[in-house]
């Protein structure tokens, strides 16, 4: 949503003769700036367009220096012509992608380490295991023994059941591997 800025109606007539205007556009959470400086993002470079103020919340930050930064949610005063306008609003737009993830794909898996296991003898850390399933070992039961967030240096053993937070479809790749 554009809401003209309805402030000094001296200074937008002044502009308005320039067909340059001020127009007030929200940051939004995921937005791909956020945190750069004002001076790293070369806007005004780049597009021809000047940030006039910043609200954050109740605050105004009036002409902001080069090192500001944009946090998500301000609303912040462009200043351009329509057509710098028409540019630059795509990439003030712009934003990180999300894939959006199921919790399906979440899964809980136990892997057993049997005597053929290639993973028998190493470390969790030298058993790709976490990359592997883009997981967690949460635990390791050995036994009767519980072994509650172990340590990446923990030795995998013969019979031990690791069991891993991760990936649906990678834990049972990696189950068929073992």
């Amino acid at each position: 949503a554009i809401t003209r800025l309805a402030g000094n109606s001296e200074v937008t007539n002044n502009l308005a003769a320039w067909d340059v205007h001020i127009v007030e556009l929200e940051v939004k959470p995921l937005a791909e700036y956020i945190g750069k400086t004002l001076v790293d993002l070369q806007w005004r470079e780049k597009y021809g367009v000047n940030i006039g103020y910043i609200k954050r919340g109740e605050k105004l930050i009036h002409t902001p220096g080069r090192s500001e930064v944009l946090m998500p949610y301000d609303k912040v005063g462009i200043i351009a012509t329509d057509d710098q306008f028409q540019i630059f609003k795509p990439v003030f737009d712009s934003q990180e992608i999300v894939v959006e993830e199921d919790i399906n794909h979440i899964k809980l898996g136990k892997i057993l380490i049997n005597h053929h296991s290639p993973k028998k003898g190493l470390s969790i850390r030298e058993s790709g295991i976490r990359d592997k399933t883009d997981g967690l070992v949460i635990a390791i039961r050995r036994g009767d023994e519980r072994i509650l967030n172990p340590e990446s240096s923990e030795i995998l053993q013969v019979d031990d059941i690791v069991w891993v937070v991760g990936n649906r479809k990678k834990i049972e790749k990696l189950n068929i591997e073992i």
